[in-house]
């Protein structure tokens, strides 16, 4: 009786560590598909297409790209709608193309500041509220760390090369229509 209750306890003990075993088995292979699904979303993230402007430079884009219509002229504005995207900016481009730029896009109306740190090129910066208007354009010194705010709520910033909007046709009060929303 001993040993048949025994080899009853033994079989239990196996079958639920078989169980376990298998449960670990699904978990790990659930965790590895996991794994490897964010590891190839992340490779696709990462996957850069190329854009060539007017003006013959190519641009290897790893933000999101918006086609923007500005006075009477075209813009191809890589869209910086997260905090890293915006955080990282223009910053370390040793140039940008004639009908290029950055849309910042905040996710409420506020009184954002820029600031040039680690950015090496001249800019033209172009507050937005939620309607594409544009409210305020300021001019910006490669490695100014100096807060340039803006002096309305905005909901969008833009950085163009300098005098792209006079040159468009635009200025303030204009507005830039379809703007993207943030994520």
């Amino acid at each position: 009786m001993i040993r048949w209750k025994m080899n009853q306890m033994r079989a239990t003990i196996g079958a639920a560590m078989l169980l376990v075993s298998a449960a670990l088995g699904w978990i790990a292979v659930d965790v590895i598909v996991k794994a490897r699904a964010a590891k190839a979303e992340d490779a696709a993230a990462e996957k850069a297409e190329r854009i060539e402007y007017a003006d013959g430079t190519q641009l290897k884009i790893t933000f999101p790209l918006a086609t923007l219509r500005v006075g009477g002229s075209t813009l191809f504005a890589e869209v910086a709608s997260t905090d890293a995207r915006r955080a990282r900016g223009l910053s370390g481009r040793d140039s940008l193309a004639a009908d290029a730029g950055m849309l910042f896009v905040f996710p409420n109306l506020r009184r954002p500041c820029f600031w040039m740190r680690r950015t090496l090129i001249p800019l033209e910066l172009a507050y937005l509220d939620a309607d594409g208007k544009i409210l305020q354009t300021l001019f910006l010194t490669p490695h100014d760390e100096t807060p340039r705010c803006a002096s309305h709520p905005s909901l969008y910033g833009l950085e163009l090369n300098p005098g792209w909007l006079e040159k468009s046709g635009a200025g303030i009060g204009d507005v830039i229509p379809n703007l993207p929303q943030g994520e």
